[in-house]
């Protein structure tokens, strides 16, 4: 739900991270159930592995994966008609009405700015890393850092087109019996120029 109100107010990075996430959930479901295979060949709970080998073709049926792939085509389609908002991230309402020449001053100001705390940031954690060292640590797990928290990396795709184009293919093979599938694949094709997959 966030991913596709994020959608709807043009946080097209945002709206990426949340809903890509979904879609990491089920590629995890499905690289899980490897290891229920060789379980059930080995226990021979052959009715299980029946039921496995059911979900697994069905698991892209799901209506939470339709939802957030029917998203993440609509994300693609609208960074493609506007690359602008991929490169600037969301559009700022104090840059409206500004002339290009003030923007780039802005944004160059930001930029620094953004540069000198992460830098900052980067010797606070050298410094914790430090003591944590010094410490004795009793085998905690630390919890990576997202490099990518807004998702600013997935909306600057160059070809967003293509990885539309990934998505309807998966919506097609297993979510074919919905209109949407169609209009989204349609619209994806016309904008690529291929009309005889429309």
């Amino acid at each position: 739900e966030f991913g596709r109100s994020c959608l709807r107010s043009r946080l097209y990075g945002k709206a990426l991270k949340k809903l890509t996430a979904v879609n990491k959930h089920f590629t995890d479901i499905i690289e899980d159930q490897f290891d229920f295979h060789t379980y059930c060949l080995r226990k021979m709970t052959l009715r299980a592995y029946m039921m496995l080998l059911r979900c697994e073709d069905t698991i892209y049926k799901h209506k939470f994966f339709v939802r957030a792939a029917f998203s993440i085509v609509q994300c693609y389609i609208a960074l493609h008609d506007n690359p602008a908002s991929a490169q600037d991230g969301e559009e700022d309402p104090e840059l409206k009405g500004l002339s290009e020449a003030e923007v780039k001053k802005i944004l160059r100001k930001r930029r620094k700015a953004q540069a000198r705390a992460e830098e900052e940031s980067a010797e606070d954690k050298n410094k914790d890393k430090g003591k944590k060292s010094d410490s004795k640590g009793k085998g905690k797990a630390i919890k990576q850092e997202d490099p990518d928290p807004d998702g600013e990396l997935l909306a600057k795709v160059e070809k967003p087109l293509d990885e539309a184009s990934r998505y309807v293919s998966i919506l097609q093979e297993h979510a074919g019996n919905l209109i949407e599938t169609h209009l989204l694949s349609m619209e994806v094709y016309m904008r690529k120029g291929r009309l005889l997959k429309v």
